[in-house]
């Protein structure tokens, strides 16, 4: 790969990971405060396992995106080259 699109996935990588972090911490923390009694939920359910996977996936996607949208916006303007 060409040195640009090494950064190009660095950057996504990065922003994925920070997007993840910040996942399992809103995650952890709608559990630990059981906030519409998911928790109590979750654990009276033979499934409960499968609907944390669902949850954690639901809140990996939208933190996640949101982060890469906040990433890409900060990456600075684009301005068309000098007319000849």
């Amino acid at each position: 790969m060409i040195a640009g699109q090494r950064e190009f996935f660095r950057f996504i990588a990065g922003r994925l990971l920070v997007g993840t972090v910040i996942t399992l911490a809103a995650v952890v923390a709608v559990l630990y405060a059981d906030l519409g009694g998911v928790a109590t939920l979750m654990r009276a359910s033979p499934d409960g396992w499968l609907y944390l996977i669902l949850m954690t996936g639901g809140f990996w996607v939208t933190i996640g995106g949101i982060t890469l949208a906040i990433g890409i916006m900060g990456l600075g303007e684009w301005n068309d080259p000098p007319g000849d």
